[in-house]
């Protein structure tokens, strides 16, 4: 039987260790993946939470607008920050009651008219969502949006009435991501009609809902800007 020197031989059971550990051609085993597949996996179920949201919004589903919330009994559930003006905060209780007690217009508006409605439209665009202190208990997503209105009865062409950013605080609860704290950031938006008839048909329609006063007795979310009789 061959034998080697004592410090060989540990040398030989080095170099076996190392292989098991790295494996194959050197690369080191589990499958690969790390903290930047695992990040983006966080940010793709946060976004695609934000986006139910954003869907919400649009059709004035009021189940979806409160399901992406996350109820803490906070009395600043929800703040709405306007550029230059200032802000103000609403606890959960208040929002709720808000929203549904608007809910019937707010369909009705969304009809067609030959249902009656006013063939209402709300769209809102997202941009790219910057994300940070990722756990997979938390993050935070800061949103742009844009917000666009129209109407076929009267005939408002698109216009965009609010753009600012939001900035979620994503809690996981039980498996499902929700926002426990939703600040909305209105910036300047200076929609005055420059002339013309459809420029006299939306002065009267824009306005009602917050135009220079998002902060002040607008109710709700505070998306949009148009009302209808």
């Amino acid at each position: 039987m061959k034998t080697f020197p004592k410090p060989l031989a540990f040398f030989f059971v080095l170099i076996g260790l190392l292989s098991l550990g790295t494996g194959c051609g050197g690369k080191k085993g589990g499958g690969g993946g790390g903290s930047g597949t695992k990040d983006a996996e966080l940010k793709q179920a946060i976004t695609a939470r934000i986006n139910s949201f954003k869907t919400a919004v649009e059709a004035y589903d009021v189940e979806g607008m409160l399901d992406f919330l996350y109820n803490t009994g906070s009395k600043e559930q929800l703040t709405i920050a306007e550029e230059g003006v200032g802000s103000c905060s609403k606890d959960y209780t208040t929002l709720e009651t808000e929203v549904r007690e608007d809910e019937g217009k707010e369909r009705h508006w969304r009809k067609s008219p030959a249902e009656g409605g006013n063939g209402y439209t709300l769209t809102m665009k997202l941009s790219t969502i910057t994300f940070s202190n990722i756990k997979e208990s938390g993050a935070y997503a800061v949103v742009p949006f844009e917000i666009k209105e129209a109407a076929e009865n009267p005939s408002i062409p698109p216009i965009t009435t609010d753009h600012g950013h939001m900035t979620c605080e994503m809690v996981k609860i039980q498996g499902t991501w929700r926002c426990q704290k939703l600040t909305i950031n209105f910036y300047t938006l200076n929609n005055a009609p420059s002339g013309g008839k459809n420029a006299l048909t939306l002065a009267s329609y824009i306005g009602g809902r917050g135009k220079g006063s998002k902060t002040k007795g607008t109710r709700g979310f505070s998306f949009g800007s148009f009302v209808f009789e």
